[in-house]
């Protein structure tokens, strides 16, 4: 889910009204993500291989940025958060899931549940917008009927 950016630079460049290539910017904004949730993707895994009954990812990853505006993760929250559960997994555990994501052929964006991405998403996208188009208003609902459209077509193609 979200992987794919042509839908989503579609929609920004329709909200901007003109035709942008975003794939440099998307991409960065992707691989950081992905990188930046390593850890909590291994405390995800293990905790449902371990049964912990730990809330890892929760429904968004709001608690997880750097302000709620942001689209980017706050290393330090996420620290912060691992170290107010660090005692609830042992290091063996931590390092078999380790050993199985190295293994494994998926992209980490694939292991990251589509829910806790969302937040991040709509708020990149809203950044986008502002940045390429100077409109500060806030998006409405068209932005999000939109957004679910783009969610709608990549269900189909996967």
């Amino acid at each position: 889910m979200y992987f794919h950016q042509t839908p989503i630079e579609t929609t920004i460049s329709n909200f901007c009204r003109k035709k942008l290539d975003l794939s440099a910017e998307f991409n960065t904004w992707h691989s950081e993500f992905s990188e930046n949730v390593y850890d909590l993707i291994v405390l995800d895994i293990a905790n449902s291989r371990f049964k912990k009954g730990v809330s890892i990812f929760g429904d968004n990853c709001f608690r997880f940025l750097s302000n709620k505006h942001s689209y980017k993760i706050c290393e330090n929250r996420v620290k912060k958060f691992k170290d107010s559960i660090k005692d609830k997994f042992s290091e063996d555990e931590l390092n078999a899931v380790k050993e199985l994501i190295y293994k494994s052929e998926k992209d980490l964006w694939f292991m990251i549940k589509g829910h806790f991405i969302t937040h991040a998403l709509i708020n990149l996208i809203k950044y986008t917008v502002r940045k390429y188009s100077g409109d500060t208003k806030s998006l409405t609902l068209d932005f999000y009927i939109q957004l679910q459209l783009i969610v709608h077509k990549i269900g189909k193609t996967e």
